[in-house]
């Protein structure tokens, strides 16, 4: 089989056609995935869908259209990440019809907040929350991290190279 001409993947996703949903459509993308919200069985007591959802660029595939999202909420067992998407059937020159919700929920959260010079990192698993906050590190403030991760390995774990020629190899007769 001949090479593609062509060095573009053909699995490439397509870019955006909508944009982030906004206005009326936002409102029933949001209904969609509260339903889809409620759904959950393990979903801790006290959360709830807040107003405001962070929505992502759609995505087309298989004859429908996904709109991924996501959110933080708060419950009685602290804070927890909603996420899911909303997929729909869109007919050339028609209305969005046939909507479908996906969703479910993390309590593993990675959060970093950033004041003056400062980072603090939160983890939350459930059982509690671990934080650690210290200067944020950067290349120039000598932080060993950044150090090591930018300075070459050392001469005794470089590979090294043979100076030996090799001869040629010789035809037996």
């Amino acid at each position: 089989m001949p090479p593609n001409p062509r060095p573009i993947p053909h699995f490439i996703a397509d870019t955006t056609q909508e944009g982030i949903p906004h206005g009326r459509f936002a409102e029933r993308l949001t209904a969609a995935f509260r339903e889809a919200v409620e759904g959950i069985e393990d979903l801790p007591e006290g959360a709830a869908t807040p107003d405001q959802l962070d929505w992502f660029p759609e995505r087309a595939w298989g004859g429908r259209i996904w709109v991924p999202c996501s959110t933080h909420t708060a419950s009685a067992e602290g804070k927890l990440e909603l996420f899911g998407h909303v997929s729909y059937v869109q007919p050339p020159g028609g209305d969005p019809s046939d909507f479908q919700a996906k969703a479910d929920f993390t309590d593993v959260l990675a959060e970093t907040t950033r004041t003056g010079a400062s980072t603090s990192t939160t983890r939350s698993s459930g059982a509690g929350a671990e934080r650690t906050a210290g200067p944020a590190p950067s290349p120039s403030s000598g932080d060993a991290r950044w150090s090591a991760a930018l300075s070459p390995p050392p001469p005794s774990s470089r590979p090294r190279r043979s100076t030996r020629r090799r001869s040629p190899r010789t035809a037996s007769p």
